[in-house]
């Protein structure tokens, strides 16, 4: 089994293909996308991405934040994951040896968000880095 590394990305967003075009950087150098979770802040995209460990990844994180439209990347290294599930109104943290029962998936009013929390990590932008070496 390979460890997943968490990758967070400030874009602009120019046109449809704009998250296509990050997945693709790694692609081509092979590595795997597991999720991509972001949201819309004004004409800003903050995309978090699930990618696997490979020897490739330092570059693929070089070669994009030299990519037009790529504020920033960054590389969280001590990354954790936290469910939550939005049921009756409210957010609630879901502790991962808790279930959720069968009945609210059949819910129709609930979803699942997963957020990266985390206290060190590695970025750069535009070629120069900051934060801890990647």
């Amino acid at each position: 089994m390979t460890q997943e590394k968490v990758v967070r990305l400030l874009i602009y967003y120019t046109d449809a293909g704009c998250i296509e075009k990050v997945v693709s950087a790694f692609r081509k150098l092979l590595i795997d996308v597991n999720w991509i979770w972001g949201r819309r802040i004004d004409s800003l995209y903050e995309i978090y991405l699930g990618v696997e460990e490979h020897p490739n990844l330092k570059l693929a994180l070089l070669n994009l934040c030299k990519t037009v439209g790529i504020e920033y990347v960054e590389l969280l290294l001590d990354a954790r994951i936290e469910r939550y599930a939005y049921l009756n109104g409210e957010f609630k943290k879901v502790a991962e040896s808790n279930n959720i029962s069968e009945n609210i998936y059949r819910d129709s009013n609930h979803f699942i968000i997963y957020v990266p929390t985390y206290t060190r990590m590695a970025g750069c932008k535009w070629g120069e880095k900051y934060g801890e070496n990647i």
